[in-house]
C-alpha cells in the first residue's frame, strides 16, 4: 500500500477507541491533542470531498482494498457492506451495500498522503463521512469513524468478508 501509493515507508494506523479517543470536545492522536471534535469531522469531511476527475479513471487503475462488513457496538451481523478502491492518487472509489433497505450506492473519496486518513462518502449523501486509516484498510478487522456533519461521530468496525471461491 505504502509503495503503491506513495505514502512513506512507515504506515500510520488509526485505533479508534484507543491511539484515537475523543475526550469531552478534543481528539486525541497517540496521546496528542489533534483537534476539537467538530475540526476532526471536518477534515475528514475535507478529505471526503475529492472532485471528480477530468476523465473518470478506468476500473483497473485502482487497487481493491476489499470488502468490509460494518458493524457497531456488539452487533454480530454486518446489514451494511462497502467495496473499496484506491487508485496511485489517492482516489476512493467502490461501493455501498444496505441489506436493510436492499439498495447499493457508489460511494466516493480520498486519501490524506500527509496522515493517511482514508475517508468517504455514499451517494448524494453529503452529511455522513465514514473515515478509517488507509493502512487499517489491510488488516481483517479495524475500527472506523462515521461522521455525521460536526455534531455526531460513532465509532464502528469493519471486518474484511473474505472470497470464499477456490
Amino acid at each position: 500500500m505504502s509503495s503503491y501509493c506513495g505514502y512513506g515507508s512507515e504506515p500510520t494506523y488509526y485505533d479508534y477507541g484507543a491511539s484515537t479517543v475523543y475526550q469531552g470536545d478534543t481528539v486525541y492522536v497517540n496521546g496528542d491533542a489533534t483537534a476539537t471534535s467538530a475540526e476532526y469531522a471536518t477534515q475528514a469531511t475535507a478529505i471526503a470531498d475529492v472532485p471528480p476527475p477530468a476523465s473518470p479513471p478506468k476500473d483497473d487503475e485502482f487497487m481493491t482494498l476489499g470488502v468490509f462488513g460494518m458493524v457497531q457496538g456488539d452487533e454480530t451481523v454486518a446489514n451494511q457492506v462497502v467495496q473499496l478502491q484506491v487508485n496511485q492518487q489517492g482516489v476512493i472509489q467502490g461501493e455501498y451495500y444496505n441489506a436493510t433497505t436492499d439498495t447499493t450506492e457508489k460511494l466516493a473519496g480520498s486519501v490524506d498522503k500527509k496522515t493517511q486518513r482514508a475517508a468517504w462518502k455514499v451517494g448524494e449523501n453529503q452529511k455522513v463521512v465514514y473515515e478509517a486509516g488507509i493502512a487499517n484498510l489491510t488488516k481483517p478487522e479495524t475500527t472506523m469513524l462515521i461522521h455525521y456533519g460536526s455534531e455526531k461521530t460513532q465509532q464502528w468496525t469493519l471486518v474484511r468478508i473474505e472470497n470464499e471461491q477456490k
